[in-house]
């Protein structure tokens, strides 16, 4: 059957409870046929795309709805992902103050982790809204 033995151990318990197969001993056999309820032969589709279910699609209406309400929250309730432009925010209000920092002084004003705020802040030294200084980042100066 070209089918993987891992794949099996997850399948013939389901098939076992819908009543198609039987266990005996240490193996499996077909149920009686009076008890099965397939009367089409068995494809070959590949284990993963058996398994998994559809996930329900959202209308864009909705999805635009759903991110307009987040935009002022730092997190989303949905996936725990922080709301997009929220780390950049953060990251620029910190430097709001004038003076140079590090990316952990940024990271610990900003409350994020430090991880983050260095690429953020490498980000946005390649866009120029940030500058390097000789110990750290400071907000690009204005025209």
């Amino acid at each position: 059957m070209k089918i993987q033995p891992n794949y099996l151990y997850r399948v013939l318990p389901q098939l076992a409870s819908d009543g198609q197969v039987k266990r005996d001993g240490q193996g499996w056999h077909p149920a009686p046929s009076s008890t099965s309820t397939r009367t089409e032969p068995v494809r070959n589709v590949p284990a993963r795309r058996q398994t998994r279910t559809a996930k329900p699609k959202s209308t864009a209406s909705a999805t635009r709805t759903a991110k307009t309400r987040r935009s002022g929250e730092s997190t989303s309730a949905t996936n725990g992902r922080t709301a997009p432009g929220a780390t950049k925010a953060s990251v620029l209000a910190a430097l709001a103050g004038g003076e140079a920092m590090t990316a952990g002084q940024v990271a610990t004003k900003a409350g994020l982790a430090r991880p983050t705020v260095s690429t953020t802040l490498s980000k946005l030294a390649k866009t120029g809204e940030v500058q390097k200084a000789d110990r750290g980042y400071r907000l690009a100066a204005t025209a």
